[in-house]
């Protein structure tokens, strides 16, 4: 709705003006009234309205004053000027400050009308221009910005970027370059996003990431670019207030503060700082390094790569002792005792070295595997927990912490023994022989020994171990030692003959003759494999 404002000394005109047209049919409101040029001066700067309807001749200031204090004071309003006097000097004045008509008194309300709908059609093709005006500039900058994001994107993930073509898209976009100051990457991730049922929110997350760090670190910023549902912005700044705890600060605030907005956490990588922008994909990949510590980490942190160690290639090695020990304690039903293997498992693969997150996802994959391989030979039902049509191995790939990670492939052998719970119920003699086997096979190990500690006739284990376990007792207890051999072997320096004698066997020849009987091979044919 547009506003009238009406200035004259005759008040008996304003009232007839006022109450004569129905302005509201006309999408028009009358916001004020004066009867002399200085009051209306003064209502009409806080009023602002959109029309204006002067006399000429008024108290303490008159019409075509009024009109050049306003004019003056950039007050942008439509004028019609409504007077009983016309002289050519007057009109001449008027017609220099821009009215929209001058009418001579008395007037219909009809003309009155017909010069105010007049202006107002003037306004309304005017606001028509400015928003094209204003959606062609929002257009222009969202291309450029856009533009600018994918010239960042290329500068972080293309390291055969051609340098003139660098500096050429530099300088288009405002992008700066000093001896004084560096650039800088950092990205943030939303943590456990693959868990947000609704996407909304990660889009919305994903909003307050941008818009909040950009209100921060607006002086800092030369450009923002999404990878993956991963923010990562381009910063150029001094490297003293990058070693600073400062920055450290600022930007752990800004996290929280996203945190408090979304009701999630989510982590953040800062890269390193390098002088020039051809060098953004070092910073980005120091990033993105520091991003996937939050594997052993955790989530919710802002992580450096003074948070972390170098991750070591460990290409080639498997625990096989520590899953073979678990296969066991699955087949035995020990749950208490699988879950200690499970640990041992994973620190043996963290225990000495650090490896990266991807290898010990590609390990787990790999074991999962074969503990599927366990239920087919088994004859055990793992259809559901295995869902292979819903990539059950796929939410492995999406585990984002160690924790996370090692709790799923916990649960998934949970799965398993609650498969395998009638069964296991039966056989408590049987899995406290093969909890004896896997702590004692360096040692002499008898049917009768067994027999003793568990308070049951040789005859008797014998005949549960057979039904149980799918295999006779010294099967077993032989099976078991040449698994641990062959990783022995495989692992280290050891003579053969020492090998022999740390998994039970006295004789090293009689060694030989059984461990290429299971293998077929002898001990230094697979240690040469």
């Amino acid at each position: 709705m547009f506003k009238l404002f009406i200035v004259d000394d005759e008040i008996d005109l304003i009232e007839g003006i006022k109450t004569l047209i129905k302005w509201s049919d006309y999408d028009i409101e009358i916001c004020g009234q004066a009867n002399n040029g200085l009051t209306a001066f003064q209502l009409i700067k806080i009023l602002r309205p959109d029309i204006l309807i002067a006399d000429i001749r008024m108290p303490k200031m008159d019409g075509l004053k009024l009109l050049i204090n306003l004019k003056e004071e950039n007050i942008n309003v439509k004028s019609i000027i409504l007077s009983g006097y016309c002289d050519f000097d007057t009109a001449k004045t008027a017609i220099n400050l821009n009215i929209i008509e001058y009418l001579l008194k008395p007037c219909r309300p009809k003309e009155i009308i017909e010069v105010v709908l007049k202006a107002k059609k003037l306004l309304e093709d005017e606001q028509k221009n400015i928003r094209i005006l204003e959606d062609y500039k929002t257009s222009y900058n969202e291309s450029i910005l856009q533009k600018k994001r994918e010239f960042l994107m290329e500068l972080a993930i293309d390291e055969n970027i051609n340098f003139i073509e660098i500096e050429s898209k530099a300088y288009s976009y405002h992008i700066k370059t000093s001896l004084e100051k560096s650039f800088l990457a950092i990205t943030f991730s939303i943590d456990n996003k693959n868990k947000i049922l609704d996407k909304k929110n990660v889009v919305e997350m994903n909003w307050n990431i941008v818009n909040y760090t950009n209100t921060v670190l607006h002086k800092e910023i030369v450009g923002d670019f999404q990878i993956n549902n991963e923010t990562t912005f381009i910063l150029y700044i001094d490297k003293s207030y990058y070693n600073s705890r400062r920055f450290l600060e600022t930007i752990t605030k800004i996290k929280n503060e996203i945190k408090a907005l979304s009701e999630n956490t989510l982590t953040i990588g800062v890269g390193s700082i390098v002088t020039d922008l051809i060098a953004i994909n070092e910073s980005y990949k120091d990033a993105r390094i520091a991003l996937e510590a939050k594997f052993f980490l955790g989530n919710d942190r802002v992580i450096s790569l003074g948070n972390i160690h170098a991750y070591e290639d460990m290409t080639g090695f498997y625990p096989v002792n520590e899953e073979i020990d678990i296969l066991n304690c699955l087949e035995t039903g020990n749950k208490v005792l699988m879950q200690q293997k499970l640990e041992d498992f994973y620190n043996k693969l963290c225990d000495e070295k650090l490896p990266s997150k991807g290898f010990l996802q590609k390990i787990s994959i790999s074991f999962c595997s074969r503990v599927y391989k366990f239920c087919v030979d088994k004859n055990i039902n793992a259809s559901q927990i295995f869902d292979f049509n819903l990539k059950t191995f796929d939410k492995i790939e999406e585990c984002e912490t160690m924790i996370e990670l090692t709790e799923y492939v916990s649960s998934l052998l949970d799965s398993i023994l609650q498969c395998m719970g009638d069964v296991h119920k039966k056989n408590i003699f049987t899995r406290k022989a093969v909890e004896y086997i896997m702590k004692n096979y360096p040692n002499d190990i008898s049917l009768e020994v067994i027999s003793r500690e568990l308070y049951i006739t040789p005859g008797y284990l014998s005949l549960l171990f057979k039904q149980e376990m799918g295999i006779n007792f010294i099967d077993f207890i032989t099976k078991y030692r040449i698994e641990r051999a062959m990783e022995l072997l495989k692992n280290s320096s050891l003579k053969n003959y020492q090998v022999s004698n740390m998994i039970g066997f006295k004789d090293e020849k009689y060694f030989s003759q059984i461990f290429k009987k299971y293998v077929g091979l002898t001990p230094s044919q697979y240690k040469q494999k």
